[in-house]
């Protein structure tokens, strides 16, 4: 079950990154924003994604996209690699130290 804080964080991000309406009377679902917001996002708002719903959480969704649209996200996340923002922060250190 999602806690307030998350569904909170999740309609910000889907206001922010969703700007067309849904189709049907339903609204989008939390994975599709969380996938929008992921694809879309700024690193800021993948860090505050990751500590309001949680890091398992953002890999289990990445896993099952990879798993059920391969093609279509296989460039969003390797398949040796899960979501973890510390990593891609130390690879952007390192990328501009060896820049330099």
């Amino acid at each position: 079950m999602t806690s307030d804080a998350a569904k909170r964080c999740i309609a910000e991000l889907g206001r922010k990154y969703l700007w067309w309406d849904p189709v049907g009377d339903d609204p989008h679902s939390e994975n599709r924003i969380i996938a929008q917001a992921m694809n879309l996002g700024t690193f800021d708002d993948i860090v505050v994604l990751e500590q309001t719903v949680g890091k398992s959480r953002l890999v289990e969704y990445q896993l099952s996209l990879l798993a059920t649209h391969p093609r279509r996200y296989g460039g969003l996340v390797p398949a040796t690699q899960v979501f973890d923002s510390t990593r891609v922060l130390r690879r952007g250190c390192l990328a501009q130290s060896q820049e330099r």
